[in-house]
Parts: structure tokens; C-alpha cells; sequence
């Protein structure tokens, strides 16, 4: 069945209608070939002259060009070389006609420059009908495969936007949780500055709800004086987009404000472009504090080694004077050196225990322990406080009825009873202290050193055995605070455990309890020395 006649395919199926392009100067013979081509699988364009027919060939795409050889001015070889030459039409099939009959010239010519087939005048309609539907056919398998190729690449890079979306999706849900999963307060803003989502730290810390904090509404949990110059510096980079660093206060959700510094970076994409900012917001208020503690020390420090030091001073520089007198007086030169030595242990005292803390807090504390009674060990230190306890006004009791045998660091564990001896002493000044040595169990000692002060005001309980916590009794601070940290650390590296508790105006009591097992504290040792 020719394809003039046809007006659908196998099956009934529509066929597509292209275009072909007939060229020629003649009007009678184009309208023969309009007469032999017309069907409704083809739209017919005409074209008079060479000319005419490049300018529809820029234009359109064409099935099938039928042109004939002799025009006027130029002619359809030189057409052919011409439309060859576009990439576009390079391949369009190219069916050349002539009145000048089977020329072998004309033949080999139209094949050198392109064309695809010769046909000579007067036209036999059927061959032209049945070789232009061949080509037509050709360029619909073409369009088809063409089509489909745009189609796969569509549809290829569609799955690759949607597998991109997804894996941004993920990644953006993983980011979600680190940032969750961080202690510290982490937020994204959009390349504007404005908050896009915080993590679940900052709407925990601040209780801020989406609808205050979006946008710029986060700023609000900000003190009302360090606000303006945050937002300042906040602007001025995202202005510049360079990193951003500073230092506020940020209300908490009970109402509290502690101080976080804020660091801000900016996002860039692969182009440069910025796409939006990270920033984390860390609490400080401990490190200042910590700082603050540290400065206060040192203070109190200075003013502990100073006082020894200038005492003992005096009494070298009074022996010097005494011995460049004359003949010296033996009772007030002896006076003057037990006053020196007063000093010295002083100062032992002191420097021993800034080395404990250092070994303490390098994990390097070292036991010796030994076998020992710790009721004989609490009776030599009681003795060794008396006259410090007359001189406070305190009466000293010791009840350890039994000896309370374990394997101890005898020297650590007198320098603990000491540390609270002391403390107690310092805050129970006129009134009585007992020490009681028993057995806990069968397998724990106890140590109990009790006071009748003025007792541990509650807020102060949780910070009792840090570092640099100093207390203040009847007679003021004193001390460098480090008395009860050193000790902790001791009786925990022992196995031990130590508890205080105390009432506002009833006294405090300390209570040790220490493992009578060589295992149990050997075992505890090599813990805190590996610790860290």
C-alpha cells in the first residue's frame, strides 16, 4: 500500500506527519509533485528557488528533500552542499530531480554531494511515492528513537534529581541528629541570618517555641544588654560572610542567664555561593567561674605562703641581729628558731598540698599502704591537735574502744583526719569535737569526725570537695581550700567512700568508711592511677 493512499498503519494506527520540502522553479512541476505527495502523513513546503529553500531549511526539519537540479542562479547541487554543511541538515536525505534524463554526470554529481537518489522527468508517481516513504519512514523510526533517548535522559536525570533530593534529605536528617546528639547548643541560619532549625539543646535550654524563635525571633533569649551588640556583629558578617565570634549572655528556660560564646561560619556551595551559616553556642559560665576560682586561689595562695614566709623572715633576721650583738642569749635564740621551724612546716604543709592537687588531677596519686590500726592512727593525730583545740576553745574526745586493723597509706590517711581535724576546728571554734574509730562491718572501717560549728549553709553541700572551696567559720577563710578535695581523693583511691552531712547551727560530721581488704584498696589504687 503506497503511502499517498495511506492514511493510518497496520492496525489502524495514526501515522505522524512530517515535512518534506519540495524545491523547484517550475510551478506546473511543483504542483505535480504536490498532486503525487499528498497524503496525510506528510506536510508539503515549497520552495522556488535555492534560496527560498535554505532559508525554510534553518527553519524547519525536514523528512525528505526533493529538489530539483536546474535552477536558476543556483543550482540544486550547489543547494545540497549548502545544506550539508549545517549540522542540523547534514543527514536530511536529499532525492534529486531532473528533465536532462539519465546523465551519468548529473548522477555522479548528485551522489558526491549528498544526495541520496536520482530520478528523471516526466516523474513515474509511484517510485516517488514509494522511495519518499521509505525515507519518510526512516526519519519517523528517528524521531521515535530520538524521542525515547530524551525521554530516558528526562527520566535518567529526574532519578538522579530524586536520588539527590533523597540523599540531601538524609543528609540533612543526619545533620538534624548530630546536632541533637551534641551537648552543646547548634543552629543553622538561612545565607539572610535568619535561625532555620536549632537543635534540640538550644529548645531544651531556652524552651523557646518554634513560632518565637524562627526568624530573627531567637534573639530574645539574649540579654536585654549584650542583644544589640551581638546583632551588630551578627549583620556586619554576614555582610563581609566571614566567621563570626562573640560572647553573650543566653537566658535559660528557668529564667537564668549564663554566659556562651557563639561561633558562626559560613556555608558555600560548590560554586561559592552562600547557602547558609552553622554556628554552636557553648556554655562558659563554668570556665569563668573556673577562672574565677583559679584567680581567687592564687589570691589566697599569696597570702598564705606570704604570712610563713615573713614570719620566718623576722626570726632569721632577729637571730642575725641577736648574734651581732654581743653574747647572745641562748632561751631567746632557741625561741627564735622553734618560731622558724613553726614556719617552715608551715610551708612544708602548704607545698605538699599544691602537689597533691597536682597529682591528683594528673590521676598520679601513689599509695603505700601497710598494715596499720587506724584507732592508733586517729590517737596520734588527736594528740597532735591538742593544743590547737585549747587554743580554739574545743574539747577533743577520741572513742575507738578496739584497734581497727587494715592495710592503708598510714601517712595519707593521717594527713586526711588531719584536713578534717582542722576543718573542724576552724568552724566548730569553742565547742566540742568528737572522733569515733569503729568497725562498719566485717569489712569496712569507719572514721566519724563530728563538729558542733555552725554547720554547711545547703546551696554550699554540692560544691564541698571541689577545688579552691574555701568555707568560712567564726574566724574567717582560711586556708587554700584545698583541704577536703585532697582528702576525697585519698580515702576514693583507698576504696573508700566519704560522706559529710550537716544542719545550718547543728555542726557537721564527716564520715570515712575504708575496705580492711589489701585487695579492695591495692585494686582501687591502680584504678585512680590508670584513670584518665
Amino acid at each position: 500500500m503506497s503511502e499517498a493512499g495511506a492514511g493510518a498503519g497496520a492496525g489502524g494506527q495514526e501515522i505522524e506527519r512530517v515535512k518534506l520540502l519540495l524545491v523547484d522553479d517550475r510551478t506546473d512541476d511543483l504542483n505535480i509533485l504536490r498532486m503525487t505527495l499528498d497524503s496525510p502523513g506528510y506536510e508539503l513546503v515549497t520552495a522556488r528557488s535555492g534560496a527560498e529553500a535554505l532559508k525554510k531549511v534553518l527553519v524547519d526539519e525536514y523528512a525528505v528533500i526533493v529538489c530539483d537540479v536546474l535552477l536558476p542562479v543556483m543550482d540544486g547541487f550547489e543547494v545540497a552542499a549548502l545544506i550539508k554543511q549545517r549540522e542540523r541538515s547534514k543527514h536530511t536525505p536529499i532525492l534529486f530531480l531532473t528533465a536532462a534524463g539519465a546523465d551519468m554526470r548529473f548522477i555522479y554529481k548528485a551522489y558526491a554531494v549528498g544526495g541520496v537518489d536520482f530520478m528523471a522527468k516526466p516523474l513515474e508517481p509511484d517510485v516517488l511515492r514509494a522511495k519518499v516513504a521509505i525515507f519518510a519512514d526512516l526519519f519517523r523510526k528517528d524521531l521515535r528513537i530520538r524521542r525515547q533517548a530524551e525521554a530516558l535522559r528526562i527520566a535518567t536525570e529526574r532519578q538522579k534529581e530524586l536520588e539527590l533530593a533523597e540523599l540531601r534529605r538524609k543528609t540533612e536528617e543526619r545533620y538534624k541528629n548530630l546536632a541533637d546528639a551534641s551537648p552543646s547548643i547548634v543552629w543553622t541560619a538561612a545565607p539572610s541570618g535568619a535561625l532555620v532549625h536549632p537543635n534540640r539543646r538550644w529548645r531544651e535550654y531556652t524552651g523557646m517555641s518554634h513560632d518565637r524563635w524562627r526568624g530573627w525571633g531567637w534573639l530574645a533569649a539574649i540579654h536585654p544588654d549584650d542583644v544589640a551588640s551581638f546583632e551588630t556583629g551578627w549583620r556586619e558578617a554576614i555582610i563581609r560572610r566571614s566567621e563570626y565570634t562573640a560572647e553573650c549572655r543566653l537566658k535559660r528556660s528557668d529564667g537564668a542567664y549564663r554566659w556562651h560564646i557563639c561561633y558562626a561560619i559560613p556555608e558555600e556551595d560548590a560554586g561559592g555561593q552562600l547557602i547558609g551559616w552553622v554556628a554552636t553556642m557553648t556554655d562558659t559560665e563554668e570556665l569563668r567561674q573556673a577562672i574565677q576560682a583559679r584567680d581567687e586561689f592564687l589570691a589566697v595562695a599569696s597570702h598564705e605562703l606570704r604570712t610563713p614566709l615573713s614570719t620566718l623572715g623576722l626570726a632569721v633576721h632577729a637571730l642575725r641581729v641577736a648574734m651581732n650583738g654581743g653574747a647572745p642569749d641562748p632561751a631567746r635564740m632557741l625561741g627564735k628558731v622553734d618560731a622558724a621551724e613553726r614556719q617552715v612546716e608551715r610551708l612544708d604543709k602548704l607545698v605538699s598540698a599544691l602537689l597533691d592537687v597536682t597529682r591528683i588531677v594528673g590521676h598520679r596519686v601513689m599509695l603505700e599502704p601497710d598494715d596499720c590500726d587506724l584507732a592508733q592512727l586517729a590517737r596520734e593525730v588527736v594528740e597532735r591537735a591538742r593544743s590547737e583545740a585549747d587554743k580554739a576553745g574545743c574539747e577533743l574526745t577520741l572513742e575507738a574502744t578496739a584497734p581497727v586493723v587494715g592495710r592503708w597509706d598510714p601517712l595519707r590517711i593521717d594527713q586526711v583526719l588531719t584536713n578534717l581535724l582542722s576543718n573542724a576546728l576552724r568552724h566548730g571554734a569553742g565547742r566540742p569535737i568528737q572522733i569515733v574509730v569503729d568497725a562498719a562491718s566485717a569489712e569496712a572501717a569507719r572514721l566519724v569526725v563530728r563538729d558542733h560549728g555552725e554547720g554547711i549553709p545547703r546551696e554550699q553541700m554540692p560544691l564541698l570537695f571541689g577545688r579552691f572551696q574555701r568555707g568560712r567559720g567564726r574566724t574567717g577563710q582560711g586556708g587554700l581550700g584545698l583541704g577536703l578535695f585532697i582528702s576525697r581523693h585519698i580515702v576514693e583511691a583507698h576504696g573508700g567512700a566519704i560522706k559529710v552531712a550537716s544542719e545550718p547551727g547543728q555542726g557537721t560530721t564527716f564520715t570515712i568508711e575504708l575496705p580492711t581488704a589489701e585487695a579492695d584498696a591495692a585494686d582501687a589504687a591502680d584504678e585512680e592511677r590508670s584513670t584518665g
